[in-house]
């Protein structure tokens, strides 16, 4: 039986805060990893271990960092692409490279081993285009979108193969040059069965609750403005769950502060997945007004949550969730506001969105998400 050997790229992570991407390659990798005839490698470093463990994914680890505070990201990324362990490596000339971002330390690596290996492939997957306007630091910005368009350089001339989770980035990808023939979609997923089992939190009840990244693209100053509106009709409680930059956690402590709004908004911080989910089970709905996502896979764990959502109107939420969620024009505050209130009182309302949620989230189930990316993968095999 002929080993297909796989290195997974998992390089450029910097916390164990769950984010899409992360959670995809772990539940689609943990399932590839039950093959036999698959001998599978993750680079990646200590953070990205202990990642990868926590939820289940063992599999031989090449650990290119092990540092235990971030600092400046620049000088950690290069770290990690010119990591001694990865120099040395050696790379069999049927090996299959698995890029889990298009961040550059999962990106360049694979350009110096397909020099010594010629006849390697390259998978990439592809998350989200990022614009280059948009919230937040302005020089965090524009070096996060000017690396990726490096990173799409390299992508676009040097990849065999390339895996976006929604036909959106895929439209996207065309009108920046990509060949639509090189591009596959296949989703992001949710293990419903899982989901199901949690239980809800005892004590802890939130008539809203947010969760995700604590970055200015995710909406988290939108969530303070809206619920200051929320707060004049009623005294209601909002929780908001995720980590991301002590400055930005701080700044958005003081809007809530700002607002007199100290009582009715906690910040949870980042918290354990089941723990978080059963805050999620316990409250009454999922408020997600990010400006930006190639998925939205926070509102797909909302829906297997049993939560009705509310969010901005994004382009790729109709393809990816139908009618499934209250989408609001992006930026209308009150109007937000005011479907916030009606889903919290209207029960009937909650449960119809509740029921079209569960319908969808079945939908997408990790087990055929894996199966689908393993044949895509398996189309290289020598």
């Amino acid at each position: 039986m002929a080993i297909l050997r796989i290195i997974v790229l998992a390089n450029a992570m910097l916390s164990e805060v769950p984010s899409g991407g992360p959670i995809r390659f772990v539940e689609i990798m943990k399932r590839a990893s039950r093959h036999s005839d698959l001998e599978l490698m993750i680079i990646t470093s200590k953070i990205g271990e202990k990642f990868c463990k926590d939820r289940g994914l063992n599999a031989n680890f090449l650990i290119t960092t092990r540092e235990k505070r971030i600092g400046n990201v620049i000088f950690l990324y290069m770290k990690r692409m010119f990591s001694l362990n990865l120099t040395h490596l050696k790379v069999a000339n049927d090996t299959i490279f698995y890029s889990t971002s298009d961040f550059l330390p999962d990106v360049l690596p694979v350009l110096l081993y397909k020099r010594r290996a010629r006849n390697t492939k390259w998978i990439q997957v592809i998350h989200h285009v990022i614009p280059s306007k948009r919230e937040g630091s302005v020089v965090t910005n524009l070096i996060s979108h000017y690396a990726q368009k490096a990173s799409f350089f390299l992508i676009k001339r040097y990849s065999d193969l390339i895996i976006t989770v929604s036909p959106i980035v895929k439209d996207n990808l065309k009108e920046l040059g990509f060949l639509g023939r090189r591009i596959k979609v296949n989703s992001n997923g949710v293990d419903i069965t899982h989901f199901r089992n949690i239980p809800s939190a005892d004590r802890i009840f939130y008539d809203a609750i947010f969760m995700g990244r604590l970055h200015p693209s995710k909406g988290i100053f939108d969530l303070v403005k809206i619920w200051a509106i929320v707060c004049k009709a009623k005294p209601l409680r909002l929780g908001i769950i995720g980590g991301g930059d002590p400055g930005i956690e701080e700044a958005l402590r003081i809007e809530i502060e700002n607002q007199g709004l100290s009582d009715n908004i906690d910040i949870l911080g980042y918290l354990d997945a089941d723990k978080a989910f059963g805050i999620m089970k316990s409250s009454k709905v999922f408020v997600f007004p990010s400006h930006e996502e190639g998925f939205g896979i926070a509102i797909l764990e909302a829906m297997a949550c049993g939560l009705p959502v509310v969010s901005w109107d994004l382009p790729v939420y109709k393809s990816v969730f139908s009618n499934a969620i209250l989408t609001i024009d992006r930026g209308n505050i009150k109007k937000m506001a005011i479907s916030i209130l009606k889903l919290i009182d209207d029960s009937e309302l909650r449960n119809e969105l509740i029921e079209l949620g569960n319908k969808q989230a079945s939908q997408y189930n990790w087990d055929e998400i894996a199966g689908r990316e393993l044949s895509l993968v398996k189309m290289f095999a020598i």
